[in-house]
């Protein structure tokens, strides 16, 4: 686990693949690469936040695309904004569920570096825990633009420059998907807000990484 007491992130990386060892996670960033690149989309905050980052394989993912989206098939990334229910006071920004097997297909398909496609999905996911849609073409526009300016600030070449992604039909963010704590409790029937916005972390027999900036 790396610490950087000057980071207002706390972040929660699980690595939900079947057989989670160290073959099945050849080629998925470390924590600390997660870390950086939500923490790059986040640099505006002035206040502490937790989220969760859960890598999954194709039969999580369909699952809950099927389930939240009506898409039955595996998606590269779901973004999950946590709306507080009331009374409860904590800082979770919200949860994404990555597919390690699809963002590393995508990746081929559009010759990226499968570095770079990872960091931007985390970066795309992370706008859409912070409000950020592409509903309409002056929202797509508005994300996009940020998306290339925190992937720029990465030393990331702009992953829109020949359109081969359209991150609209590919992603997996729809402004009817349920409350971070609202799925949790269907999932895992936690009976609270505030126990719901940590049910991922204490599920097992998930691998967990808690991170909270810093070098590993």
């Amino acid at each position: 686990m790396a610490n950087d007491s000057q980071s207002l992130l706390e972040l929660d990386v699980q690595f939900a693949m079947a057989g989670a060892g160290s073959a099945s996670r050849q080629g998925i960033p470390t924590p600390h690469e997660f870390h950086r690149w939500a923490e790059a989309a986040l640099t505006d905050i002035d206040h502490a936040v937790e989220m969760v980052i859960r890598v999954v394989d194709e039969r999580e993912s369909r699952e809950l695309n099927g389930r939240y989206r009506a898409q039955d098939k595996p998606t590269n990334v779901l973004s999950f904004p946590f709306t507080l229910p009331a009374g409860v006071d904590i800082s979770h920004l919200g949860d994404l569920v990555i597919c390690a097997p699809v963002v590393k297909r995508e990746a081929r398909q559009q010759q990226k570096r499968e570095v770079d496609h990872w960091a931007h999905m985390v970066v795309h996911g992370v706008l859409h825990l912070r409000g950020m849609d592409h509903q309409t073409e002056a929202q797509a526009h508005a994300m996009e633009t940020l998306e290339k300016q925190v992937l720029a600030g990465l030393g990331i070449a702009d992953p829109y420059h020949d359109r081969c992604i359209d991150v609209k039909e590919s992603h997996d963010w729809d402004p009817a998907l349920p409350a971070t704590a609202a799925w949790l409790r269907a999932i895992h029937g936690a009976d609270d807000g505030r126990r719901a916005g940590r049910v991922l972390r204490d599920v097992s027999p998930l691998r967990k990484t808690s991170v909270q900036g810093g070098d590993e």
